[in-house]
Parts: C-alpha cells; structure tokens; sequence
C-alpha cells in the first residue's frame, strides 16, 4: 500500500504540474483539464482551418475555444458525425488530427458526403494546398472555392512538369474525387514521387515548380525537428524569388536548413553543401528528397520500440548524472507544441539515422528524443490511469464489512438473497437464503469472480509497474515526477503482455452488465 500511495503521489504531482495531462473523458469545467501544449495545438488547428479564435489568455482561454470547437464539429459532417458539445475529447481530437497532421493516417472517406467533402474537409483541403505552396492566401472565415480550384490547377501543373503522368486530378472543388483528394493528403506519396523524378529544364518549368518544392522542405524539415514553419510560399519567399530568381541565398530561412542537412549527411566529391542550398529548386531537391524517402523508407516499422527510444534517454540522463536535461526534455516537450502530435515516424527515422551512422549535426537530438518519448508516456499513463481507477473502484468495493450487490441490475430475484460479510481478519462468510434460485446464485458467483477477477489482474499491472518506478528513483538524480515519465515509458513495453489480460477482465464485467 505505501507503494500505492507512492504512486499517487507521483501521478498527483505529474498531473498538478501539467507534465501529464491526457484528454478529459467529460466535458471539462475549466482550461486547466487540458495541458498547455495540447490546448494551444487545439486553438492553432482551429486557427489554421480558418476559424476566428479571440486571443485571451488565462482562465477565459478555455471559454474562447468553445463556441469555435462547436463551429468545426458542426462543419465535420458526413460520416464523421461528431457531437456538437463544444469541447475536444477523443473523436475530435483525432478528427483534428486527420485534417491536419502530415503523418496522421487520413480517412478520407468519412469526411465525404454523397460524395462531396463536407465543410470541415474543405477547409483542411485549402490548408493543404496553402501548405505545400500551390496558393498565397490560408483559409479565412468563408471557404472560397475559387481560390481552392486556383491551387487545384496549379497542382496540375506542377505534376506535368515533373512528369507525374498517372495521375489524373480534378482541378474543380465541385467535381473533386476520393482519389485526388488522398493524393493531396499523402504527404509520404509527394516526397516518394519528388524522390524518384529527375531534375527539370527550362525556366517556365522551374519557376512552376519552385513553390511547390520549397514548400515541400520546409513540411519536410519542420517534421524533423528543424526551426522553421510549413508556411507554403508566402510573401517572403515570393520577394526572395523577384530579387534572386530561382537560387537560394543565405538570407532566405530555408537555405542555413539545408546546408546543415547535407553537412550532416557527410562529404559530397560532387557538391559542397552550400552550392546544393543555392541551386535547391535549379538540380539538387531530387536528392534532398531521396535521402528523405531512404529514411522513410529505411525501416518497416511504423513507430520505434519504446525500450529503446527508453535506452537513448537512459545514457542521455546517465551521461548528464542531473536534472538539468530532464528539464531540458519537458521544456522540448513544452514549447514543441504540434510537433509532439506530428512527424514521429519521420523523427524516429533521422535518430536512427544519427545512431547508426553518427550523423549527428542533422537536428537537436534530444528534442526529437523528447517528442517519441512522450508519446509513449501518454500511451502508457492512460492504461495506468484506468488501471488505477478500477484498484480503487475494487478497494471500494471489497473493502466493505459487507458487500454491495447490484441485485437488480444482475437480474436476481429479491428473493434469491446472498450476503457477503467479512469479518475482521478479512475472511468473507457467505449466506445464502435455502430459497435462493440456482441461476441467480450462478449470476452473483459471476459477478464476484469478475470484479475479483480484474483487481487481480490490475494488482499485477500496477505491482509491474511500481517495480520499474521504485527501481528508477533509487537514482538520486531522477526525481520528482521524472522517475514517472522514465517508469512509463519503461512501462509501455510490457502493455502488450498485460492489455489483453485486462481488457479480457473488462469485458467479462461488461457482459454481466457491470460496466
């Protein structure tokens, strides 16, 4: 029990300090249900769709977001069907997530209504194309479809310059298709297919292409950890252009970028990274993009193993022997904002990258560390907290001189009575009426066996992972809630062994209709 009581202790802190702070299961009372880092992603992609959020700040935050949240859910119809309620649970989370992350898996379909995309989907669908630089101007207050289908054509465009012939792309809102649609939101498919194509002649062609291909490595390198925004091709990089034509020079934010990249690919006999920078949109961005897609592409797995995403912090943290880079991982953590949600396929790909071949000048290395981190401790935490929350429903429970039974809600008869009482060592002696109907008394036996069922199995999940944290704060120097986040994400590694045995203890609960 006192390492019980430990762990809450840890988790109170961890929550109290927003360091963990998952997605509220009800309608929350106030902004303090959200952290700072998803709250602010929350009113960024509701900015981002073109939705007029009021700047406040404090407790008034929350109270802006509401009527703006109620706004989208309304406009995400189709198949979607989220409820107008006003605040971002589970379903509008991911909902958000779909029309904005670049790594997000898009389900396109359910976002369709008799076959044309519903009002939040049009938004995301200006966004997309304001992103990858095929139009100046981000959504605003009413969708337009003029300047969708402007960016649709220029799409067209682009794609017959670089000889994407099997494609075949609608250039209207009113006649978009399904297909052309997930072309546009496969972000993956467009490096796969810049990767694979030569350079382009002629400087028609390239000034075609050059907003498109810009935009592309600003999505690609801000995915990967790099300081700069996917701002599409903005006013900047249009006067860049009028006074230096199609070169890049180092007064423009994407060239320092790119040379760093290639430094941190090694030596070129071909090309110094700086004359690669210059001459980006002329020859080089194939090659950009083919190392991008050999990352990619360099693995089958999806995301890392989260014990070794929990080695890298280990030697990081035995390296430093002190706080100060826990501190440095939850400031990362922080100020990131979207990027915690986004690009951690693409992250965990350039760490291994610097692991394996030392190629460690590509990006801040803790920072991208930080970002797969926490999404396993949040992973994690959440199986912890519903563990956590079925022990204490359990000690409620069986701690009782005499149990509680749900007699009509398990369909029992008054008259088949049953009565648990424990004494004060903790036995139990049941009682059962001579009267009692067999079936009931079967249904009560079930009823118990499944609530002592589950505190079981949640007593081993929980004892595992108290090991791992106990373990952890024998270290002097992880404290506070530190040796929580190391003990879940540690933790994250043995749900696969205990999340079939504890949803298997839930759903016998449910199917005796105790849930």
């Amino acid at each position: 029990m006192d390492k019980y009581v430990c762990l809450e202790d840890a988790i109170g802190q961890a929550v109290g300090d927003h360091v963990i702070t998952p997605l509220p299961d009800e309608q929350p009372q106030s902004e303090h249900a959200y952290s700072q880092s998803r709250l602010n992603t929350i009113r960024d992609r509701l900015t981002l769709l073109g939705y007029q959020v009021s700047n406040t700040d404090g407790g008034e935050q929350w109270q802006a977001l509401e009527p703006v949240v109620e706004k989208f859910q309304q406009a995400a119809s189709g198949e979607m069907r989220l409820r107008r309620d006003g605040w971002v649970g589970e379903h509008t989370w991911l909902a958000l997530q779909e029309l904005i992350s670049f790594e997000a898996p898009s389900h396109l379909e359910k976002w369709m209504k008799n076959g044309k995309p519903c009002p939040a989907l049009k938004r995301a669908l200006h966004l997309r194309l304001f992103a990858l630089g095929l139009i100046e101007i981000p959504p605003g207050r009413n969708i337009k479809p003029s300047i969708i289908n402007a960016g649709l054509r220029h799409l067209a465009e682009v794609a017959k310059v670089l000889r994407w012939d099997e494609l075949r792309l609608q250039t209207s809102l009113r006649d978009i298709d399904l297909a052309t649609l997930e072309l546009i939101f496969n972000q993956d498919g467009f490096v796969e297919r810049l990767a694979g194509g030569g350079s382009v002649k002629g400087l028609e062609n390239l000034r075609c292409i050059r907003p498109f291909v810009i935009a592309m490595a600003k999505i690609e390198l801000w995915l990967a950890g790099y300081e700069i925004k996917p701002d599409g091709y903005g006013e900047g990089d249009r006067t860049f252009e009028q006074s230096r034509g199609l070169d890049l020079h180092d007064n423009h934010p994407l060239y320092p970028l790119l040379v760093q990249y290639w430094e941190g690919l090694g030596k070129d006999k071909r090309s110094t990274p700086e004359m690669k920078a210059t001459c980006f949109v002329k020859w080089s961005f194939p090659d950009f993009f083919k190392g991008i897609h050999a990352l990619l592409a360099e693995s089958e797995e999806e995301a890392p193993d989260s014990e070794d995403v929990f080695e890298q912090l280990n030697i990081a943290m035995d390296e430093n022997k002190n706080d100060t880079l826990l501190q440095q991982i939850w400031d990362h953590i922080s100020g990131i904002g979207a990027r915690v949600w986004d690009g951690i396929k693409r992250a965990w790909r350039w760490l291994s990258a610097m692991v394996k071949k030392g190629l460690g000048k590509m990006v801040g290395f803790v920072k991208n560390l930080s970002r797969i981190a926490y999404q396993y401790i949040l992973k994690a935490y959440e199986g912890v907290r519903a563990v956590i929350k079925g022990v204490a429903g359990s000690i409620a429970f069986f701690s009782k001189r005499v149990l509680e039974l749900p007699m009509e809600s398990l369909g029992v008869s008054v008259d088949s009575l049953v009565l648990f009482s424990r004494d004060f060592d903790s036995d139990y002696r049941v009682l059962v009426r001579a009267e009692s109907n067999p079936d009931d008394l079967c249904r009560i036996a079930d009823y118990v066996s499944a609530r002592a069922g589950l505190f079981s199995v949640s007593c081993d999940f929980l004892a595992s992972f108290l090991d791992i944290l106990l373990g952890l704060l024998k270290k002097v120097w992880l404290v506070s809630w530190a040796g929580l986040l190391m003990a879940l994400l540690k933790l994250y590694k043995s749900i696969s062994h205990w999340a079939p045995i504890f949803i298997e203890a839930q759903r016998h609960e449910e199917a005796l209709g105790l849930a």
